[in-house]
């Protein structure tokens, strides 16, 4: 029985027909008996169409989670049916004023000062301490009430934090059949970034504590943690129990929060995690929000992923343009090999618009770094040379390697950079000026789309490797088997990434350049990992 067309399954209007692929992608995941459906499929290929068609073609409700919320507004505008949930800050409470509903109290028993800015003026009188086990304005919390629509819809949009934290603590939308987790590759970084801790400067002051001595060994770390962090928490969440003040109530829930990670985290074996001093930056903007954490790391998720994720629906289907590996995702994923399926699209996108050219300029490893990046600047000024009237990105990996390429470049009158507290602004300044600038920017991989006339080059002078100064990143690539493979996985999926930001339509062009000498290396010896829609674009002027 042929699939029916969007307007018989009842999908809006924009979704004409399907296309050849995204019927057959929709029949052989309704066929499939696997829990986790791995789907790659570039920009422009139909994932969205896919997506919403199965879950009208299965006649099942869905779970819709992504990381960006530019894609995540993007989906909630494409389905009248969706319904979105955000996090707790974006609701006001009921309490009126600058309260929003990640201040809630949710205590047992009542408390008059707790309630002395709430709406509802008679809580004691009305339920006498101890005989409600949450705050009785709860029927009325917009958070709650936008929650229980989301729950009765057909289909419910939220970003993959948020999703991580309602399965695990609130136990909502545990009876979806199906979850679709969008950018799928970052899957693996929502569960780290749900399982790790941070403990901030900020926090450690606010705590009137100092840190162990020792900041880079984690044993000074975990008795810190037992012996002066967990009771100087208890002490200050006893001191604002009852407190009603705004940020002392901010203060109670992110204490409470930091409490239950650290109680998970000296329960732990100590040789399974690592310590990696960093900044604390937003995952949705690029923004730094702290500028000095210190972060325990899993290893591996794998051993969490199963309790953490898989476990909280029937089935999954994970999307991405960058999954590169199916052998690679179950064990980052921690799924057997059997509870896998996988599916590749190819591009619509005409190959003439989207050409990749290896243009070697220099080895771009460290040791070289005294001759290769002279060497590097000269090959960028060459190709700025020839794209005098035209917009450019630079992905220079690095903020030492964006400053030097500013700092040395002829045309350092075209080039734009930014640091980690003006990302957003900056990028925002380069696609408003119809000037032929050129972005040069270490972090602007991902969640960046540059259309049309915003972008109509893309150089990346270094091939992507992952940080080994990060010791999660190190101990996965020397402590395992398949750690080289693990650590190509990681690079390609970012080179990938690199050179997708121009192209987000059929209708658009954008070359991209690559110019380490390393790339050779990596695509000689992985050449099957890379997608054929990638590899096809390949070629020489």
């Amino acid at each position: 029985m042929p699939l029916p067309s969007p307007a018989e399954l009842g999908l809006p209007k924009k979704f004409k027909e399907f296309r050849s692929q995204q019927s057959a992608a929709i029949e052989r995941i309704a066929q499939s008996d696997k829990k986790v459906i791995l789907l790659q499929s570039p920009t422009g290929s139909g994932k969205t169409g896919i997506m919403a068609g199965l879950g009208k073609y299965l006649k099942k409700r869905i779970v819709y989670a992504c990381h960006t919320k530019q894609l995540q507004s993007q989906v909630v505008s494409d389905f009248p049916y969706a319904v979105e949930l955000k996090g707790r800050a974006n609701y006001p409470c009921v309490r009126g004023g600058k309260f929003t509903c990640a201040e809630c109290t949710r205590k047992g028993g009542s408390s008059k000062a707790r309630c002395e800015d709430c709406k509802y003026q008679d809580c004691d009188e009305r339920f006498p301490k101890g005989t409600h086990k949450t705050c009785p304005c709860k029927p009325d919390c917009p958070f709650e009430i936008q929650k229980a629509e989301a729950e009765a819809a057909e289909m419910a949009i939220l970003n993959t934090p948020l999703y991580l934290n309602e399965i695990n603590f609130t136990q909502s939308f545990q009876d979806r059949p199906w979850v679709v987790l969008d950018e799928g590759d970052l899957t693996e970084r929502a569960l780290m970034g749900f399982i790790g801790v941070s403990i901030t400067a900020h926090q450690i002051k606010q705590l009137r504590l100092t840190p162990p001595k020792v900041k880079t060994q984690l044993e000074p770390w975990f008795a810190w943690i037992r012996n002066d962090a967990m009771p100087a928490i208890d002490f200050r969440l006893g001191q604002i129990a009852n407190s009603g003040d705004f940020f002392e109530l901010r203060e109670s829930t992110e204490l409470e929060r930091l409490q239950g990670k650290l109680r998970f985290l000296t329960n732990e074996n100590i040789n399974n995690w690592v310590l990696v001093q960093e900044d604390q930056v937003d995952p949705q903007t690029g923004e730094v929000i702290e500028k000095k954490s210190w972060t325990f790391k899993p290893v591996y998720i794998s051993r969490y992923a199963r309790r953490n994720l898989w476990d909280h629906a029937e089935r999954f289907l994970v999307m991405s343009g960058t999954l590169i590996s199916a052998y690679q995702c179950a064990r980052d994923f921690g799924l057997k090999d059997e509870d896998v399926g996988w599916i590749e699209l190819g591009s619509t996108f005409p190959v003439a618009r989207r050409p990749i050219y290896f243009r070697p300029a220099a080895d771009m490893a460290r040791k070289n770094k005294d001759h290769a990046w002279p060497s590097m600047v000269n090959a960028i000024d060459a190709i700025l040379q020839k794209h005098p009237r035209e917009k450019g990105l630079i992905h220079a990996v690095s903020y030492p390697l964006a400053r030097y390429i500013v700092e040395h470049s002829k045309y350092k009158g075209r080039l734009m950079d930014h640091d980690s507290s003006n990302r957003i602004s900056t990028l925002e300044r380069f696609k408003a000026d119809p000037s032929p600038n050129v972005m040069v920017s270490p972090s602007m991989d991902r969640g960046v789309d540059l259309p049309g006339p915003l972008l109509d080059f893309i150089l990346i002078p270094k091939v992507p490797f992952p940080s080994l100064g990060d010791a999660q990143v190190s101990r996965r690539l020397y402590g395992s088997d398949d750690g080289q493979l693990w650590y190509a996985v990681q690079t390609i999926r970012t080179l990938i990434q690199m050179t997708g930001r121009g192209m987000r339509s059929e209708t658009d062009s954008c070359k991209s350049y690559i110019l380490d000498e390393a790339f050779r290396r990596l695509y000689g010896q992985y050449f099957n990992l890379f997608p054929e829609y990638w590899r096809e674009a390949i070629c020489k002027e």
